[in-house]
């Protein structure tokens, strides 16, 4: 399964292999923890302004999804999280998740499968700047 990998490359999934269909298979499996993967675009230097990502997870019914390029970071301007949440990249590794990121599984779906055909910014979903990282620790400091 190639979502055993936490970081994956557009141009390195094999033909064969459905990722959208991979993603509903965990999910109809009742994966416990929330789980994200990391797709990328691009050159392989994660600093190359050529590299785009599409952060995209699972949690249930629901999944997130953020875009980061050289000047954005951005989420879904119809994402139901307002506070910051985890996700486990790859299943392991706890990753920040910025407030407004989750969505349905139907729209992670869709998005992911838009950005394996385009390599682009996915256009199924309205985007907006997602919180600084920063804001993380805000009710913290409080």
């Amino acid at each position: 399964m190639i979502l055993d990998a936490a970081y994956l490359h557009v141009d390195r999934i094999p033909v064969e292999s459905d990722l959208v269909a991979q993603l509903r298979s965990l999910q109809a499996e009742g994966v416990e923890i929330p789980c994200a993967w990391s797709l990328t675009s691009g050159p392989d230097d994660p600093g190359s302004p050529g590299r785009v990502t599409l952060d995209f997870g699972l949690n249930g019914d629901v999944g997130m999804v953020q875009w980061i390029d050289a000047d954005r970071h951005l989420v879904p301007a119809m994402g139901s999280n307002p506070r910051w949440s985890v996700y486990y990249l790859g299943g392991t590794y706890d990753t920040p998740v910025p407030p407004y990121a989750e969505v349905s599984l139907e729209t992670v779906c869709s998005v992911v499968a838009e950005f394996l055909r385009t390599r682009v910014l996915p256009t199924v979903v309205e985007w907006q700047e997602a919180a600084p990282i920063e804001s993380m620790f805000d009710s913290i400091l409080d």
